[in-house]
């Protein structure tokens, strides 16, 4: 009996059946096996090559990438490798690239591209229209500190103004600055936005340890430093200034020429202009001059100058005042500001102070207070709505000015007047206290007719001249507002205190400072019968008061008296006049003004304006320095090399510097370009600077000058002749720094 389940040809049909499902089976597979595998290599090979065409790309930055700045290239990349859709990435020191379903990737080190690149990222996706890779670079750029202090020397009580608008900020959009006092404290940290502060220095105040003591001056260095922030750095910079402080007037004195030379920036890119900045301040007190002054002041007092008796409305009472200071702030939640002025302490009372609400502010603001007087009452009288507030009898010091709003937290701007004389008595005093010891002076008051004061007790030789300036500053304090403008008498009274007995200040240059506000209203000899105005007889000479106007024949009579004066001499010195026109251009005759003023130099006539309180005190001051010379045949040499091109060279002063009209510029064979400047006269306070503009077109250092060539040279005082040199600055094109690269 047969014992198998199934028969031979059965089990060989069942094994081959197996056995041809598992060959089928295993050929399917072994299919999609090289079937993927072949896909693999080419997704692998496409990866590798768009890998590579932005490598390349990367490569192309590096030859053309600006030191500072950005770009922006397209890149080129299929929508799809095969039916697959991918993304691009930068990341690291890697170029990555994947699939959208995550089954394909390839990573590609750019190696030294991202050495040279750094902070790669973004990516773009295949079926994007545009694919852009960007670039972009910011170096760090250190600011740099320049200080000016304005005006560099002074006399207790006086003030002078810290300056850092010059600076430069570095890689930020702005710097912050402070300053380190002489005393070794350093003030608060100030936003560029406000770059100066007027320090007062009061009777008592105390030097510090960073004060040198000479010859009865104070020699005090104050520290500016600034400070921007780059990349999470801090970058800073500090500029190192003198002034000079002087409890008193000292006959020796010091004067001095202080030379600087900044660059601004201190860094650009490739084919920037840069500024080359060569600065000259003269500093002084006392000892600016080697010859005394014997000095007249002729001053008007009429009625224009501050007369309040006959004000009728806001008009007349700001016609008789003159801009003090600006005030703004915002008004808190109680809808009330508070500031404090100061009122210089030359004069013991202010005969008014006017506060007036700015025009662009006045429907939502008013004036509540001044001092203790509120407004309007019994001591403040107001106009046109409490926009315009006035108080008589001010104490001199600090005054306070309440604002009122219409609204909370908004902002406000005020102007403060003060009468004009009082403005013309803080400027005179202010003169009258810089001049020298030996220095005589003397006082005419002029209205209806002029009064040359008595001002020396201690001789019968001479009454009209002092050298005790604080006899002449009780006079210029006792001065009253009222009156017609006789400018012929007061210039006729100038010229007899000067010639009052010439044997004593015959060594000396005699001269007249005669200040006005308005045109003349008194005409001198003419009949009686001819005049119809008042009638008057002053020193023998015969005078017509009109009203508000004066014949042709007034101006005549008066341009040739000053001719006449400006022809003596008392001694080897010819009398000189100065005139000043204060007020609103028009109520003075500047013709009048300029042509009776004598020449400060060849080109420049003694004659200036002012509308405000301090520019009356520049006036004056720059009169001042006209006979305080710190330095003559003054030569400016800078020779910068080859490799920097020098653009324009422009100059810019301040005060009254006797200079060239215009740099000269010239090549040597070296290519080496040298600018050279002279100025004949550098007085006390006067600014005279120098600006080259400079461009390199290659990356780099580049030093401005050649050592112990670029230099200044000049005479001082003592007849001696000074060398300095130039300090070496550099100015850096392109330095590099950390990089972006992304994709996008």
């Amino acid at each position: 009996m047969n014992r198998r389940g199934v028969s031979m040809i059965l089990e060989y049909l069942l094994l081959a059946s197996i056995l041809s499902v598992f060959v089928f089976t295993v050929s399917l597979t072994l299919n999609d096996v090289l079937e993927r595998s072949q896909l693999e290599r080419v997704i692998d090979n496409q990866f590798a090559d768009i890998a590579s065409e932005v490598s390349s790309q990367l490569v192309d930055i590096l030859a053309v990438y600006p030191s500072n700045g950005n770009m922006t290239v397209k890149v080129f990349m299929p929508e799809k490798i095969g039916d697959i859709e991918y993304i691009v990435g930068l990341e690291g020191n890697n170029i990555t690239i994947e699939s959208d379903d995550g089954r394909f990737s390839k990573y590609l080190s750019i190696g030294a591209a991202y050495l040279k690149l750094q902070n790669l990222s973004g990516f773009t996706h295949s079926l994007k229209e545009a694919h852009q890779l960007q670039y972009s670079k910011t170096s760090c750029v250190f600011p740099s500190a320049v200080l000016s202090v304005r005006p560099s020397a002074i006399i207790v009580p006086g003030n002078f103004t810290i300056d850092s608008s010059a600076s430069s900020s570095g890689s930020g959009t702005t710097y912050e600055w402070r300053v380190k006092w002489w005393n070794g404290t350093w003030s608060g940290w100030y936003p560029q936005s406000v770059n100066q502060i007027r320090v007062e220095i009061n009777n008592g105040w105390n030097p510090g340890s960073e004060c040198n003591y000479n010859n009865g001056i104070y020699e005090c260095e104050i520290v500016l430093e600034v400070r921007t922030t780059c990349q999470s750095k801090v970058l800073n910079d500090t500029d190192v200034k003198t002034v000079l402080i002087a409890n008193q007037t000292t006959t020796g004195g010091t004067a001095n020429l202080s030379v600087d030379k900044f660059v601004k920036p201190p860094q650009a890119g490739p084919g920037d202009t840069v500024e080359l900045h060569i600065r000259l301040d003269g500093k002084g007190i006392s000892g600016g001059r080697t010859v005394n002054l014997s000095v007249v002041l002729a001053l008007d007092s009429s009625g224009s100058m501050g007369d309040i008796s006959g004000i009728y409305g806001e008009n007349g009472l700001l016609s008789r005042s003159t801009l003090f200071e600006k005030i703004s702030g915002t008004v808190g939640a109680n809808k009330r500001a508070t500031n404090l002025i100061t009122l210089p302490s030359n004069i013991e009372k202010y005969q008014f102070v006017v506060v007036e609400i700015a025009d662009s502010y006045k429907d939502s603001f008013w004036v509540y207070k001044i001092g203790s007087s509120s407004c309007p009452s019994l001591n403040c009288e107001c106009f046109n709505s409490r926009r315009i507030c006035y108080v008589e009898n001010v104490p001199a010091g600090d005054l306070e000015i309440e604002i009122e709003g219409a609204d909370k937290n908004t902002q406000y701007e005020a102007l403060v007047y003060i009468q004009k004389l009082d403005s013309l008595k803080n400027a005179a005093i202010e003169y009258l206290n810089g001049l020298e010891p030996s220095d005589f002076a003397g006082l005419v008051e002029y209205n209806n007719s002029a009064v040359a004061y008595d001002v020396n007790v201690s001789s019968v030789y001479l009454k009209k001249l002092t050298t005790d300036k604080s006899e002449v500053v009780e006079k210029v304090n006792g001065m009253v507002a009222g009156g017609a403008t006789n400018v012929y008498h007061a210039l006729w009274k100038a010229n007899q205190s000067l010639f009052e007995n010439t044997t004593i200040i015959d060594d000396t240059i005699p001269l007249i400072i005669l200040m006005t506000d308005g045109k003349p209203t008194v005409e001198a000899h003419v009949s009686q019968s001819e005049c119809s105005g008042s009638w008057f007889t002053e020193d023998g000479v015969e005078f017509c008061r009109y009203g508000w106007w004066c014949t042709d024949n007034c101006y005549k009579q008066i341009e040739d008296l000053a001719e006449q004066i400006k022809q003596n001499k008392i001694g080897d010195e010819n009398i000189r006049i100065c005139t000043i026109g204060f007020g609103r251009p028009g109520d003075y005759n500047a013709t009048l003004l300029e042509n009776i003023a004598s020449y400060i130099n060849q080109t420049t006539k003694c004659f200036f304006t002012a509308q405000t309180a301090e520019q009356l005190q520049k006036a004056f001051r720059t009169i001042a320095q006209s006979f305080e010379v710190v330095a003559t045949d003054v030569n400016i040499t800078d020779v910068i090399p080859s490799n920097v091109d020098v653009g324009s060279v422009t100059v810019e002063t301040d005060g009254s510097p006797v200079c060239d009209a215009t740099p000269k510029k010239m090549n040597d064979a070296s290519g080496n370009t040298t600018v050279k400047f002279n100025c004949s006269e550098i007085h006390i306070d006067d600014v005279v600077e120098l600006v080259i503009q400079i461009k390199a077109y290659e990356p780099g250092w580049y030093q401005l000058d050649v050592p112990d060539v670029s230099n200044v040279t000049y005479t001082d005082i003592n007849n001696n002749l000074r060398t300095v040199n130039l300090e070496v600055v550099q100015v850096v094109y392109g330095k590099p720094s950390k990089a972006k690269v992304w994709i996008e």
